[in-house]
């Protein structure tokens, strides 16, 4: 995690390591996900709620992960949510 240093890219990865054998997304994938998360200012306590939170939405409603976590770190990254970001988020 280039995005991290020192203890909190420990904690991270082991909780994306936990994460990733109860998820269908790989650890891999999981980690590049949340890299683009911090990158756009996402806090490092809430990285891990929101994959899991958007893991959890996207397969009950069979949705794509990662085209909402494209749309969730467009969100972050403008710090207000617009309305083609919305739209992304509900077609995701």
């Amino acid at each position: 995690m280039n995005a991290l240093a020192g203890d909190q890219a420990g904690i991270i990865k082991k909780q994306l390591s936990d994460f990733s054998l109860m998820s269908t997304a790989g650890y891999s994938q999981l980690v590049d996900n949340a890299q683009k998360l911090l990158l756009v200012g996402v806090k490092t306590s809430q990285v891990v709620p929101i994959l899991k939170s958007v893991a959890t939405i996207t397969s009950a409603m069979g949705g794509d992960a990662d085209r909402a976590l494209y749309a969730i770190s467009q969100i972050a990254a403008a710090t207000r949510l617009r309305g083609q970001e919305a739209l992304q988020l509900w077609n995701a």
